[in-house]
């Protein structure tokens, strides 16, 4: 995953990819203000650039920001600077944290999707539980499968087109298995006019909610509330729901 996103990194915000997580940060952390969470130490699992972040930080909030790519980090790092809280940047895999522990908040925003099967799914549950107080609160969203086939349909096309930057983005599904792969064609501008080429992918799969819910149940996780990206309380079988969103407290 990570040398996708090492070549993604320096077209990630121009191709708006830290958007979702910009967008829905504060207004998660609204809500589970108003719905007696209590805390200052969050950790932001797959951080990308940090756009996620820059509230939290202009907040006050203590933050850990993760994420396997180094060159992502490096771009989050420039990103955020002055703001009243702390950010101790961290590249490790999620599969795999270390030295994170006593946190009241864990988000993984547009990340979870990219799991390779249930299983590592689960592991992650796992890991990201030892970095949370007991009766702490995780966030994380996933597409449901409508939501996969809608972006899938998105079809190949023409993201970015500048005098010294082009991506295309071309689609392909597995509807067996529940998986959408996008492959980045990214061409840019070099000295002398040379034009290089870079491709990177991006792999997201849907899973059943129940499912999920098991999972982050044997990972110590209760699954209390899941609601749609405009804060609605998700409704199983309403259509045109393209992502749920989990908040599961740690037991």
């Amino acid at each position: 995953m990570a040398p996708n996103y090492d070549i993604l990194a320096s077209v990630y915000d121009k191709l708006d990819f830290g958007n979702f997580a910009e967008a829905l940060t504060p207004r998660l952390v609204d809500y589970a203000l108003r719905n007696d969470w209590m805390g200052r130490r969050i950790i932001s699992l797959g951080c990308g650039t940090g756009k996620g972040l820059q509230w939290l930080a202009q907040h006050g909030y203590l933050l850990t920001g993760v994420d396997q790519s180094e060159a992502m980090l490096e771009q989050a790092k420039a990103s955020i600077s002055g703001g009243r809280g702390s950010v101790d940047w961290q590249q490790q895999d999620i599969l795999s944290l270390e030295g994170i522990s006593g946190m009241d908040m864990a988000l993984a925003l547009n990340v979870l999707g990219e799991m390779d099967s249930l299983k590592q799914l689960e592991a992650a549950f796992q890991c990201i539980r030892k970095t949370l107080h007991e009766g702490r609160l995780f966030m994380f969203d996933l597409y449901t499968i409508e939501g996969l086939v809608i972006r899938y349909q998105t079809g190949d096309r023409l993201i970015y087109d500048t005098d010294d930057l082009t991506v295309f983005a071309k689609n392909h599904y597995d509807f067996e298995r529940q998986i959408q792969v996008r492959d980045y064609y990214i061409y840019t501008r070099r000295e002398n006019d040379v034009w290089q080429r870079q491709k990177a992918s991006r792999t997201m799969r849907a899973y059943p909610v129940q499912a999920v819910v098991a999972l982050a149940k044997r990972a110590n996780f209760d699954i209390h509330t899941i609601i749609t990206p405009d804060l609605a309380p998700y409704q199983p079988g309403k259509p045109n729901t393209e992502r749920v969103i989990m908040l599961a407290k740690a037991i």
